[in-house]
């Protein structure tokens, strides 16, 4: 075979779902159209070698990982399988090969699983970090506030010379009291330098020794993570901060509820009344499935995204899914029968 293709095909890195879906397609193509013509023969014959060579060439190459798995306990692999798209993005410099393996969402957060594959000769069990990263859309725009890498849960070490990593990302804009969804949407992703920390016991921190200064740009990486999110109008009076506000509606999504609160005892709060009746985005929820059984509660505030704008009387509170061990967890949507939030009972079936 061409030195050339051998090459080629040896950076290739695919899932075992693709790598099957490039082997039938190639078959379809090689299924002669009428029999018994010789061109249509070697055609076939051509491609049939062409489908050995696929296999034999990826059968070595990387088969993607599921980063992401780890991050939701274990009785949420189901709806984490369901909900997740793989993105398979892989580039390498300078020794140093960076993939985006895998991706989940909804309305107010994103998740994204990084490899780092260190180079040969390299320890991987030593700690290493990411430089920059942003995520903005082609015009150039920034389509995310905040995040950050951090090593994927639970670290048990390298896996061989790799080791994962999450990419979380808040996508709610300060300035908008609705955010923005990523879904299906289009983005540039970048990640700069990568850097092994040294402890260094005279100043008691450690120090950032440089690896790489190249910068990993992914183009055109389309978002397309299935979504569940569902918002139910609810325009109730409800219990809030000593007063009384108004329930406008709530968004149900695997990750977790979005709950969104206006006027009355919202109006500036915090001004005169934080000290007594506690941060404006404390809210709590109770969420039930179709017997009356409890999935989820918490009786205190939101996470990542909440945001409350007095002189508005605006509250945007999300609560994400979690254990009372801050272990992160994803329920199904279809089994979410009703959901309380403070004194307000909503059923959604």
């Amino acid at each position: 075979m061409n030195r050339q293709y051998r090459d080629e095909l040896d950076k290739v890195r695919l899932s075992a779902q693709s790598k099957q879906q490039l082997i039938d397609r190639l078959h379809e193509q090689s299924a002669p159209q009428t029999a018994k013509k010789c061109g249509r023969k070697r055609r076939a014959v051509v491609l049939a070698v062409a489908a050995c060579v696929v296999l034999a060439a990826t059968a070595g190459a990387a088969v993607l990982h599921d980063t992401l798995r780890h991050l939701w306990t274990y009785e949420s692999q189901p709806v984490y399988e369901a909900y997740k798209t793989d993105l398979g993005r892989t580039q390498t410099a300078d020794g140093w090969t960076v993939t985006l393996t895998d991706c989940v969402g909804s309305e107010n957060m994103l998740y994204i699983g990084v490899e780092l594959t260190v180079p040969e000769g390299t320890d991987p069990n030593e700690p290493y970090r990411f430089g920059d990263y942003d995520m903005t859309f082609p015009d150039g725009s920034r389509a995310t506030i905040g995040g950050g890498i951090n090593e994927a849960p639970p670290y048990d070490g390298p896996d061989g010379s790799t080791l994962h990593f999450v990419w979380h990302m808040n996508v709610a804009p300060d300035s908008r009291a609705e955010p923005q969804s990523l879904q299906g949407k289009t983005v540039d992703l970048t990640i700069n330098s990568v850097y092994r920390l040294d402890w260094n016991a005279e100043t008691d921190r450690y120090d950032e020794i440089l690896m790489t200064d190249h910068v990993w740009k992914f183009e055109d990486v389309k978002l397309d993570y299935p979504t569940a999110d569902t918002t139910y109008a609810v325009d109730k009076p409800v219990e809030y901060l000593g007063g009384t506000a108004t329930l406008d509606e709530i968004t149900v999504s695997p990750f977790g509820v979005k709950v969104s609160i206006s006027g009355g005892s919202v109006l500036h709060h915090h001004a005169e009344n934080r000290a007594k009746d506690g941060d404006c985005l404390m809210c709590a929820l109770t969420v039930y499935d179709a017997d009356g059984n409890v999935l989820y509660e918490n009786p205190q505030w939101g996470g990542a995204g909440s945001q409350c704008d007095e002189d508005a009387g605006t509250t945007v509170i999300y609560h994400d899914y979690q254990t009372a061990d801050w272990d992160k967890i994803l329920i199904d949507p279809a089994k979410v029968a009703k959901v309380k939030v403070n004194n307000v009972e909503i059923p959604l079936r």
